[in-house]
């Protein structure tokens, strides 16, 4: 898919012009991870006024540029899509870097069907015992989002979401408190 990658101080006129012509914004941090994957819709309702940054887009959801979406919805990560119904992709990344975007109608259709069974997640003589692998650094699906809590704004990172027990934000400034979402 066609996408375009600003920085997050970018100015909302230029992402607004540059996501017309691409279809997906990248929006990422001054390390050049991702901070938000963004559409002309999403970008409608922001008012005029000067970055993109310190807004609580919905999460942006990046997978290893070599994972499939059947392979995606066979791991944990596949839980990142309860944060936020107003996810429009995932971002594929190589070393945090994005290379690409799988749009979210190609994940709902494979989970949509119900034709998709995940590996069980057994070992043993008569376990799944496929998923053997050499050892080395292991890239996993994850999201970044900002916590939406009064005062936080910290980005927390996320390889699992459990919407019935949100994890504790970990913005080392402020006193422990659940990580808060903006629902969508």
């Amino acid at each position: 898919m066609t996408f375009v990658v600003l920085p997050a101080d970018a100015e909302l006129a230029d992402a607004r012009s540059r996501v017309a012509e691409a279809g997906y914004l990248v929006l990422v941090g001054a390390d050049g991870v991702p901070l938000a994957l963004l559409t002309a819709e999403l970008l409608e309702g922001v008012p005029d006024s000067g970055s993109l940054d310190g807004v609580n887009w919905p999460p942006v959801i990046m997978i290893p540029a070599a994972l499939s979406a059947v392979e995606f919805i066979a791991t944990p990560g596949v839980t990142l899509l309860d944060l936020s119904d107003d996810v429009p992709g995932l971002v594929l990344v190589d070393s945090d870097r994005p290379v690409g975007v799988m749009p979210i109608a190609t994940v709902d259709g494979l989970l949509a069907t119900g034709g998709f069974e995940p590996p069980p997640t057994t070992m043993g003589p008569l376990g799944y015992a496929g998923d053997a692998a050499l050892p080395g650094e292991v890239d996993l699906p994850h999201a970044r989002m900002r916590c939406a809590a009064p005062g936080c704004g910290f980005v927390n990172t996320l390889v699992f979401y459990d919407r019935s027990a949100p994890p504790l934000c970990a913005n080392p400034d402020l006193a422990g408190h659940r990580l808060s979402v903006v629902s969508g």
